[in-house]
C-alpha cells in the first residue's frame, strides 16, 4: 500500500485472486505457448494456482480438463477459502458455473444454462454472482453456492461486465459495457469524410469491391458475450445489406 518496488510472485499467470485470508493468490492458466494464450499452462489446459504473497510455495490447486476454448476464463475462492468457483466453457458458444472443494476434490454444476458466462464472485452471504446473457442481454444473476434457481439481478438493456461486491454482500458495483463501432468512407486527406452504418452494431475490416460500389464488412453484436459475427455486403450508402454468412462466428 506504500508501494515502492515491484516483485514477481508467479512468471505466468492472469486474473490474480486473494484468498480471504490473505495468506495466498490464486490465478490461472490456460492454453499453450502456440496459441494465443496470454498465461499458456504446461498441460495446455485450464489450470488454477496459487503462491504465496513473496513468490514461494507455487502450486498447482486444480486443472480443469474438461474445458474447451479460452473465452470467459473467471474464478474465485469461497468466503472461508476452502473452494473455487470458476467457469467451464463446454464450447465458443456457452459456459457453466462450477465449484469444487479443494481438500474433498468434491464438484458442482450450478448452471445448465447453455449461456455465455463470466465474472464468477462468491459472496460473504455464501451465494454466487455471475455474468450470464441467457436472458438475451448480459446481466448479473445470482445463485445458491450449493445449487438451485439463479435470480437475475440486473435488467439492463447495456451489456453489462465486471462486477464487484462489497464485503458485507450488499452493494454492487459494475460497468456498463457496449462495443458500438461504425463504418465512414473520406478521401484520402480525411475531408468530406461521411458515416456509411447508424445502426447499433459492432462493425470491422470494412473493404470495397473492386469497382468501388460496394462494401463488404463483418458485423456484430455490441454485447461481448455474444460472439457471433457474419460477413455482409452493402452499397457505399451503407443501405441494401445482406448476410453472406450464418451459423457460427467468423
Amino acid at each position: 500500500l506504500q508501494g515502492g518496488a515491484s516483485r514477481t510472485v508467479a512468471d505466468t499467470g492472469t486474473l490474480p485472486r486473494w484468498r480471504p485470508d490473505g495468506k495466498r493468490i490464486g490465478y490461472m492458466r490456460v492454453g499453450n505457448a502456440q496459441s494465443d494464450a496470454s498465461a499458456p499452462s504446461s498441460s495446455g489446459r485450464l489450470e488454477i494456482w496459487s503462491v504465496k504473497s513473496d513468490g514461494s510455495d507455487n502450486q498447482i490447486e486444480y486443472i480443469d480438463s474438461l474445458h474447451t476454448g479460452f473465452r470467459n476464463i473467471s474464478f474465485c475462492w469461497s468466503p472461508d477459502g476452502t473452494s473455487i468457483a470458476w467457469v467451464r466453457n463446454f464450447s465458443s458458444a456457452y459456459g457453466e458455473v462450477m465449484t469444487r472443494e479443494l481438500a474433498r476434490e468434491r464438484e458442482r454444476q450450478l448452471t445448465s444454462d447453455r449461456a455465455q458466462v463470466d465474472e464468477v464472485i462468491w459472496t460473504s452471504s455464501d451465494r454466487i454472482v455471475f455474468v450470464s446473457n441467457k436472458s438475451g442481454q448480459s446481466n448479473l444473476w445470482v445463485i445458491p453456492s450449493g445449487g438451485g434457481e439463479a435470480t437475475q439481478v440486473t435488467q439492463g438493456t447495456v451489456p453489462i461486465i465486471s462486477p464487484r461486491i462489497s464485503a458485507d454482500a450488499r452493494k454492487l458495483v459494475y460497468l456498463q459495457h457496449e462495443e458500438i463501432w461504425h463504418i465512414w468512407i473520406s478521401a484520402l486527406d480525411g475531408s468530406n469524410a461521411r458515416q456509411v452504418t447508424f445502426d447499433d452494431i459492432h462493425a470491422y475490416n470494412p473493404v470495397f469491391s473492386p469497382d468501388g460500389n460496394h462494401i463488404a464488412c463483418v458485423l456484430g453484436d455490441v454485447d461481448l458475450y455474444r460472439p457471433e459475427t457474419h460477413l455482409y455486403v452493402m452499397d457505399r450508402q451503407g443501405k441494401n445489406r445482406r448476410a453472406l454468412t450464418a451459423g457460427s462466428e467468423i
